[in-house]
C-alpha cells in the first residue's frame, strides 16, 4: 500500500511524497514507514491520504485554476 504526506509539520516526511507502508492501516490508526532520513518508525495516519486522494485534490486545483483563468481572475 502507497500512501501521501499531506503536512509539511513532520521534520522527517516530505509533503506530497509517496511513501510505502511496511505494517499498519488506516483501521489500526498508523502506519509503520521508512521516512526521509530511512528510519522506519510509526506515524499517525493523520498525517497521510491515499494517493488516491492527493491526485484528486492536485486535478480540482488544476480545474479550479483553469476556470478561473478563463474568468480572467486568476
Amino acid at each position: 500500500m502507497k500512501i501521501a504526506c499531506k503536512t509539511n509539520m513532520v521534520n522527517t516526511l516530505t509533503q506530497d511524497k509517496i511513501y510505502d507502508v511496511i505494517k499498519g492501516s488506516w483501521e489500526q490508526g498508523r502506519f509503520f514507514i521508512k521516512d526521509d532520513f530511512e528510519n522506519e518508525q510509526w506515524y499517525f495516519y493523520e498525517y497521510f491520504y491515499t494517493v488516491e486522494e492527493m491526485r484528486d485534490g492536485k486535478i480540482r486545483a488544476i480545474l479550479r485554476d483553469l476556470i478561473l483563468e478563463d474568468l480572467g481572475l486568476n
